[in-house]
């Protein structure tokens, strides 16, 4: 489970790196399924993330997990943030501990993405 860090590197812009990388494959997968959110106004849009957030957090709803991922998408294509400062304390804690037992294998695959991507970045420079 341990990630590999490349040399000559620091590894927070390499961790910025991966997450702007998670972030552009996320909206090129929305593009590809024809951008459903893009009719939306942006009150509209805003609410939509909330929805999606509180339902595949709080009610664990992985339908919405997917949603809440395009949404995130749109939000990013229109240069809008994703609203979580509208999340309350009490709704993040209970998000936090209604995934928790879902943490060990969300990070393995996320360490797993992050390996994958230091290995497709030293490709590339070689």
């Amino acid at each position: 489970m341990t990630a590999k860090v490349p040399p000559k590197k620091k590894p927070d812009e390499i961790t910025a790196a991966f997450e702007a990388h998670c972030a552009m494959e996320n909206t090129a997968r929305y593009l590809n399924r024809g951008r459903r959110f893009a009719d939306l106004g942006e009150p509209a849009l805003i609410a939509e993330w909330l929805a999606a957030f509180r339902d595949s957090s709080l009610d664990l709803r992985q339908d919405r997990a997917h949603d809440l991922d395009d949404v995130s998408a749109e939000l990013s294509l229109r240069g809008i943030p994703c609203p979580e400062d509208q999340i309350s304390p009490d709704e993040k804690e209970q998000a936090a501990a209604r995934l928790a037992p879902y943490l060990p294998r969300a990070r393995q695959r996320r360490v797993d993405s992050y390996n994958r991507f230091l290995d497709q970045w030293r490709a590339r420079k070689n």
